[in-house]
């Protein structure tokens, strides 16, 4: 950047303006409107094969 910056790149333009992409998302939980809820009631954890190292569940 510091390189494109000294061959004349702007530098009073956002880096996602000028390469043309999203900006970054900075996001707290409160804004960003629905999301998924928790199941209520909680599904029973049932264990269908036990395969030694792991199981499936």
């Amino acid at each position: 950047m510091e390189r494109w910056k000294g061959q004349g790149m702007p530098q009073d333009v956002p880096p996602h303006q000028l390469f043309d992409y999203d900006p970054s998302g900075n996001y707290g939980f409160g804004q960003l409107g629905w999301r998924e809820s928790a199941f209520l009631p909680v599904f029973e954890t049932k264990i269908i094969e036990d395969r030694g190292e792991y199981e499936l569940v």
